[in-house]
């Protein structure tokens, strides 16, 4: 199967839908940012026209304490962790102990 991208709606501070975002072509381009819970209306052409978000919390993580690991299980690798700390993020570890990345914080 094949996919191409046939256009792109930015959001200036960055903002992605990294798991459940979706938008809809009406007369304007509506996108929803996935947990975020922000909304945002483009123009076809990509200006942005209206911006709304219904709620945004400081989501930095200070520091991460690990919860677990488990090795890579093929593209999306899952992994069921138990914690009461507000957010979580995924870290992203090279076999020789190499940080490849870090997800942003997510409520949990």
């Amino acid at each position: 199967m094949r996919a191409s991208l046939v256009g792109e709606y930015t959001y200036p501070d960055k903002q992605y839908a990294d798991a459940a975002g979706n938008m809809q072509v009406l007369p304007n381009v509506f996108v929803g940012w996935d947990r975020a819970l922000a909304i945002s209306e483009f123009s076809h052409e990509g200006e942005l026209l209206f911006d709304a978000s219904l709620l945004r919390k400081n989501k930095r993580v200070e520091r991460l304490k690990s919860l677990g690991s488990v090795p890579q299980d093929g593209f999306e690798t899952a992994m069921v962790v138990r914690t009461l700390d507000p957010y979580v993020a995924v870290r992203a570890i090279h076999r020789s102990g190499r940080v490849l990345g870090t997800s942003k914080p997510v409520e949990t």
